[in-house]
């Protein structure tokens, strides 16, 4: 069997469309036994029998229950900034995933500096050091010894743990449960068999939910309403819009423009993050409408060869520029980009209506509890 094949049948098991296939049911079976391996390990954490470890200082955890991306990052950046504007120091740790130093722990910036790129750190720890000031940024798979790495350092008055719902080794104050509103669970089945990473009623162990990609004017979804688990926590809403366009000058640096320079040309979209399809609403959202759209999978290392066929797909169909993720262009060897304009866009976090005020009055009463 092919791979394309086989990851596309995967896939076809995971969304919920296979259900009946020998495949689907292997994968069924191998989720039960996940799922039984998760909630050993979640039971000898409650029993004492695993340690659980505190830090100096509060912690928030930041995480979802799914695979794939619910908008942790931005989420991440989001807390830093409001904690920072209540007058208070936060830090970030991050696993560093498929970074170099993700099995260390090493600091990715002191709020001033950058120490490392994208290879070392990994793509999410380093955008958040690109776009945040004044907010110490570390990783290692060990949150612990990240965290006391922070604290030594640092002092902060709350260290926020970005993806660590499953991180339960380490105690935290605050754990934020992201759940995605077009798609909380998949198919409702743990991985392998589906996107879940535990079981639903492990949700009981978050003090809030923050619902992503809520629309303003939609009726609220009503899995969220009817879940007893969910709706008994502090609900709030959110969705992704555009942030900052920026456009790579001609010295190899990335510098902010207007919105107005993508809009209504041809051209060439390409990015590598969870959920590809959210960039074209991005890209929509400002006017943006590309002749095609070439999708890696998410946390993609770009390589000469992918430069190679952006450029060359773009020179064949005669397209004005390139536009990219701001996750993606951190990644991206700058230098091979020169020959052709290329833009990224960022995305931030926008509460929804009245929760805006809601979510900074729920983090503001838990930093300052006693």
């Amino acid at each position: 069997m092919k791979p394309d094949s086989l990851k596309n049948r995967i896939e076809a098991v995971i969304s919920g469309k296979d259900n009946d296939s020998n495949l689907a049911k292997v994968m069924s079976e191998v989720s039960k036994v996940y799922g039984m391996a998760m909630a050993m390990r979640i039971k000898f954490y409650k029993s004492n029998l695993f340690k659980t470890f505190r830090l100096p200082c509060r912690v928030a955890s930041i995480g979802n229950i799914t695979l794939g991306g619910t908008g942790k990052t931005p989420m991440t950046i989001y807390m830093a900034e409001l904690i920072k504007s209540m007058g208070l120091r936060p830090a970030i740790v991050c696993r560093g995933y498929k970074g170099d130093y993700e099995h260390s722990v090493r600091m990715v910036t002191d709020g001033a500096g950058i120490f490392m790129g994208p290879g070392q750190s990994g793509d999410e720890p380093y955008l958040m050091a690109t776009k945040l000031s004044g907010v110490p940024v570390f990783v290692g798979k060990n949150r612990y010894a990240s965290g006391m790495k922070a604290w030594k350092s640092f002092r902060p008055d709350m260290i926020i743990l970005d993806d660590a719902f499953q991180h339960i080794r380490l105690f935290r104050d605050l754990n934020l449960l992201l759940l995605d509103a077009v798609q909380p669970l998949g198919n409702g089945h743990i991985f392998p068999g589906g996107i879940l990473r535990e079981s639903l009623d492990q949700v009981d162990r978050a003090d809030a939910v923050v619902i992503t990609r809520a629309e303003p004017n939609c009726r609220e979804n009503r899995f969220f309403k009817e879940n007893k688990i969910i709706s008994a926590k502090p609900v709030f809403r959110c969705r992704h819009v555009p942030d900052t366009v920026s456009v790579l000058n001609s010295e190899g640096m990335w510098e902010k423009c207007s919105p107005d320079n993508i809009r209504g040309e041809k051209c060439l979209a390409f990015a590598g993050i969870a959920r590809n399809e959210d960039f074209l609403r991005t890209l929509a959202d400002f006017g943006c409408q590309p002749y095609d759209f070439i999708k890696f999978p998410d946390h993609h290392q770009f390589s000469r060869q992918d430069v190679k066929t952006i450029l060359k797909t773009a020179q064949k169909n005669q397209v004005k520029f390139l536009v990219t993720t701001e996750k993606d262009r951190v990644k991206l060897p700058a230098s091979m980009f020169l020959a052709m304009k290329i833009y990224s866009i960022g995305v931030k976090i926008s509460f929804i209506e009245n929760d805006k005020d809601r979510f900074r009055e729920f983090i503001y009463n838990t930093v300052t509890s006693t």
